[in-house]
C-alpha cells in the first residue's frame, strides 16, 4: 500500500511540474 501512495505523490508532481510547465510557455 505504500507503494501505491509515492505513486500518487510521483504522479501528482509530474503534474504540477507540467502545469507550470505549459504555463511558462
Amino acid at each position: 500500500m505504500l507503494q501505491f501512495h509515492w505513486y500518487i505523490v510521483y504522479i501528482s508532481a509530474f503534474v504540477i511540474l507540467a502545469l507550470d510547465f505549459s504555463k511558462c510557455d
